[in-house]
């Protein structure tokens, strides 16, 4: 046998004597077995067979730290979609049901489950009758068109007419 064949790299007596190798220049006392035999470029073998297991121990641990991640993230999502959902926000108009939706089907991809999404209201909030000096807090969209130089009804950055 070789002694590529033979080196572990996720073993730490191996790596250790590797370390003995690297900053005295010869192996451990009785730490290569008699008949191992050394092939040429056997120093550029061992040390690509580290390499890979290195990249292995990183994309193992990254691994289960984006599960953590993904989790955290679900949960966030999870009480942006509560709040959406509330009444007075996913019932005010239609912006906001599709936005509601929107964040419902997200969690869809994210738990792999079926979603549930909210159903139009027969009346929006917006379109109730208001109290006499009650203003509507969204502006129409004739405002919102003004307010952003026709973007997106028209080309970015141009003025309005």
């Amino acid at each position: 046998m070789d002694i590529v064949k033979w080196f572990d790299p996720k073993n730490k007596e191996h790596l250790s004597a590797y370390c003995h190798l690297k900053e005295n220049g010869f192996w451990p006392n009785e730490f290569i077995p008699e008949k191992i035999e050394f092939p040429e470029l056997w120093q550029v073998s061992i040390m690509w067979k580290m390499a890979m297991a290195w990249i292995d121990h990183v994309n193992s641990s990254s691994k289960a730290s984006e599960g953590d991640a993904v989790e955290s993230k679900i949960k966030k999502l999870q009480g942006m979609i509560d709040l959406q959902c509330s009444d007075g926000n996913w019932n005010y108009d239609p912006y906001m049901h599709g936005m509601a939706n929107g964040m419902i089907f997200a969690m869809s991809v994210l738990n792999g489950k079926d979603p549930k999404y909210m159903t139009a209201p027969d009346k929006w909030l917006i379109e109730k009758e208001q109290p006499k000096g009650a203003r509507a807090t969204r502006p129409t969209p004739e405002a919102e068109r003004k307010d952003f130089g026709g973007f997106p009804f028209g080309k970015r950055g141009t003025a309005p007419k």
